[in-house]
C-alpha cells in the first residue's frame, strides 16, 4: 500500500490508496497585496503606512533587490537606506577601477553620507527594514511616528513629532537599566519610549569561549557543515558571562568578529529587537571595513563576494495565538512527494517529504525552497488520531535530528528528478493541535546551508508587527513566539579569495 496525497489551497490530507506516487493539486495562490499602494512619502521625507497590515504586506513584498514600489517611492522624495547603499557601492566600484584597495588605505575617510549610513545600519538588524527607512530612522504607522535611536525607539502621534526630538534630548538613560526589551515607558511629555535592544553588547575581544572543535553531541547537531567555511567556534555555557543562548536571544545582542586583514573583518550577530511597530529575533552576517570619520576609526559595512548562513542544527518551538490550518505550509509547483517510515520510542510513524517555498518562523534564509518533512496525517481513519500525531511532539531530540538524514540522497521532482544533497536546507516539522486539520504549536528542526551574492544577510527566526494605543492603553501584538531550544549556527563571508566565518553553538 502506498499513500495518495490530495493537496489543495485549503487543506493537506493523506488518503489511503494503492500504487500511486504522483499527485495533482491546485497551486497555492500568492498573497494579494491590497494595501501596499497606499504607502506614501510624508512632507518631511519619511514613509507612512496606513496600518500594521500595510507595513507587513509591504515588507513581505520586498525581495533582495526591493520592489518596483520602493523604487517609485525613491523618486517621490524618499531615499531609503537600501537606495543609499546601492549608490555608495556603485561609487566604490568605480573608485576601485582606478586604485588598489590595500592595507595602505585601511583608514580611508568616510564621507558624511557614509557615516550617517553606518550609524543607521548599526541599529537595523533586518535587511528589509533598510527599504522602509532613510538615515533619520523614522517611519509612520497608523498615525504614530516612530524614531529609532541608540537608546531605543521614541514614538508619538504624528502631529506631535516635535515632542519626539525634545524627548530624545531630555532622555533619562537610567531607564535603560530599569527595563527589558519590549517594555514601553511613557515619558513626561507624553512621548512613548520602547526599549528596543540591549544597549551594551558583550565584549567581543574576550576569547574565553573560543574553542577548537567539540565532540559531536549524540542528542543534537550531527552535522559539521561549518568545517568548509574556516570558522571560529564559540560555545555558550551556563557558567559563562553569556549564560544560556536562549537567554541571550531574549535580551542581548551578541556579536563576534573574525579578521581577513587589519582593515577588514566578518561579523556574526545574534539579536532580538523590538521597535514597537516591528519586532524580530534572528542572526545576521556582514563584512566590515575600518574607516575614519573626523579622525575617529569605525567599522563600516562593506561589500562581500559571497555570504553564507548555515545551521548544523536549529531546534525550537513556535506558538500561535490562533490555530493554523495545515495549508499554511504552502507547496511549490512540484507535484511529487516522497514517503518513508521512522521509528520513535519503538513506535513506527509515516512521514512525507516535499519542497515548500515559505517557512513562517525562519524568514529570508532560503533562496527559493526548502525540503520539508511532515508527519503523514490520514483523515477519517481511526488508526491515525490527533493524540497519535501529538505524541510525536515529545520525541527525543536525537530522533528528530536524524529525520533529515533519512531523506538525504533520495530523489524528488523539482520539476525534474533531483537528488537531495546533505547541505540542502531541510526542515522537519512536528505539530501539536486539537484536531487533525489545525495546530497551534510547531516543533521545527532545521539543517542546511545557503549562500548569497549579498553584502550582508539577515535571517529572521520570528517577526511581528505593531503595537496598539487605545484610550491611552498600550498593547503589544505578537501573534507568534519562537523559542530557541538548541542551536548550532554559523555565518561566513567570501572575500579576497577565502572564506572566513563565526559559529555559535549552545552547550549545557
Amino acid at each position: 500500500m502506498k499513500n495518495k496525497v490530495l493537496l489543495t489551497a485549503s487543506s493537506i490530507f493523506i488518503l489511503a490508496s494503492c500504487n500511486v506516487e504522483e499527485i495533482n493539486y491546485e497551486p497555492s495562490t500568492p498573497t494579494t497585496l491590497t494595501n501596499i499602494e497606499t504607502v506614501e512619502v510624508s512632507s518631511n521625507g519619511y514613509l507612512t503606512f496606513a496600518n500594521a497590515i500595510t507595513l507587513e504586506q509591504y515588507m513581505d513584498s520586498i525581495s533582495n533587490k526591493g520592489t518596483s514600489l520602493s523604487k517609485k517611492l525613491c523618486t517621490n522624495g524618499f531615499k531609503s537606506i537600501a537606495n543609499l547603499q546601492d549608490e555608495l557601492s556603485a561609487r566604490h566600484a568605480i573608485m576601485k577601477k582606478s586604485s588598489i584597495d590595500s592595507e595602505e588605505n585601511e583608514d580611508e575617510n568616510m564621507t558624511e553620507d557614509e557615516f550617517n549610513l553606518m550609524k543607521a545600519e548599526d541599529l537595523l538588524f533586518d535587511n528589509k527594514l533598510t527599504y522602509i527607512m532613510d538615515t533619520t530612522l523614522r517611519v509612520c504607522v497608523d498615525g504614530i511616528l516612530y524614531k529609532i535611536t541608540q537608546y531605543g525607539t521614541f514614538s508619538a502621534q504624528e502631529k506631535d513629532a516635535s515632542k519626539i526630538e525634545q524627548a530624545i534630548i531630555n532622555f533619562d538613560t537610567t531607564l535603560l537599566y530599569q527595563s527589558e526589551i519590549g517594555d514601553i515607558i511613557t515619558l513626561p511629555n507624553g512621548v512613548n519610549f520602547i526599549r528596543s535592544f540591549n544597549n551594551q553588547q558583550e565584549n567581543t575581544d574576550n576569547n574565553d569561549d573560543l574553542v577548537e572543535e567539540r565532540k559531536l553531541s549524540k542528542d543534537f547537531a550531527i552535522n559539521t557543515f561549518h568545517t568548509s567555511y574556516n570558522v571560529d567556534s564559540y560555545k555558550w555555557k551556563n557558567h559563562s558571562l553569556f549564560q544560556k543562548l536562549v537567554d541571550l536571544i531574549r535580551g542581548k545582542q551578541v556579536s563576534r568578529e573574525k579578521k581577513f586583514s587589519k582593515s577588514k573583518r566578518v561579523q556574526l550577530i545574534l539579536f532580538e529587537v523590538n521597535y514597537g511597530f516591528y519586532a524580530s529575533t534572528g542572526v545576521k552576517v556582514k563584512v566590515q571595513k575600518r574607516k575614519k570619520f573626523l579622525g575617529i576609526p569605525y567599522w563600516k559595512a562593506t561589500s562581500a563576494e559571497k555570504i553564507a548562513i548555515g545551521f548544523n542544527g536549529l531546534e525550537g518551538e513556535l506558538k500561535y495565538d490562533n490555530p493554523r490550518n495545515y495549508s499554511k505550509i504552502s507547496p511549490t509547483t512540484s507535484s511529487y512527494y516522497g514517503s518513508f517510515t521512522a521509528t520513535f520510542n519503538k513506535m513506527s510513524y509515516n512521514f512525507i517529504y516535499t519542497k515548500i517555498s515559505n517557512v513562517d518562523f525562519l524568514r529570508d534564509w532560503i533562496n527559493n525552497t526548502i525540503y520539508c518533512i511532515l508527519p503523514a496525517i490520514t483523515i477519517n481513519n481511526t488508526n491515525v488520531t490527533t493524540s497519535l500525531v501529538n505524541s510525536l511532539y515529545a520525541a527525543e531530540t536525537k530522533e528528530i535530528a536524524n529525520l533529515p538524514k533519512l531523506i538525504t540522497n533520495q530523489y524528488i521532482f523539482d520539476p525534474i528528478k533531483k537528488q537531495i544533497k546533505p547541505k540542502d536546507p531541510m526542515i522537519a516539522y512536528l505539530f501539536w493541535g486539537n484536531s487533525t486539520t489545525t495546530y497551534n504549536k510547531e516543533r521545527p528542526y532545521v539543517t542546511g546551508v545557503e549562500e548569497y551574492n549579498d553584502e550582508s544577510k539577515s535571517v529572521i527566526f520570528d517577526r511581528s508587527y505593531g503595537i496598539t494605543i487605545s484610550n491611552k492603553i498600550i498593547k503589544g501584538f505578537t501573534p507568534t513566539k519562537f523559542d530557541i531550544k538548541n542551536i548550532d549556527v554559523f555565518g561566513a563571508a567570501y572575500c579576497d579569495g577565502q572564506w572566513m566565518g563565526l559559529r555559535f553553538y549552545y552547550e549545557d
